[in-house]
């Protein structure tokens, strides 16, 4: 998995690594009070990958990893 948070805007670095690793591989991240949100949501949101790769990467692939841990614990996602 990798994840996206921190850091400067860098053109391609999303595309890349949904390219080596998948788009089921990479996750968002905020990196809240570090960064703007807007600058981190760029990142995915200006990548050069289908829109299905961004719904997964800006949520479908954290809930698809959290829902086992959550139903564990009795959590609603």
């Amino acid at each position: 998995m990798a994840e996206f948070c921190g850091g400067d805007p860098t053109a391609g670095f999303v595309e890349m690594a949904v390219r080596e690793l998948g788009e089921r591989r990479v996750i968002y991240g905020s990196d809240f009070a570090g960064r703007s949100f807007a600058s981190q949501l760029a990142k995915v949101l200006g990548a050069d990958i289908p829109e299905s790769s961004k719904r997964l990467i800006l949520a479908g692939n954290i809930r698809r990893l959290l829902t086992p841990i959550c139903k564990a614990k009795e959590i609603v996602l």
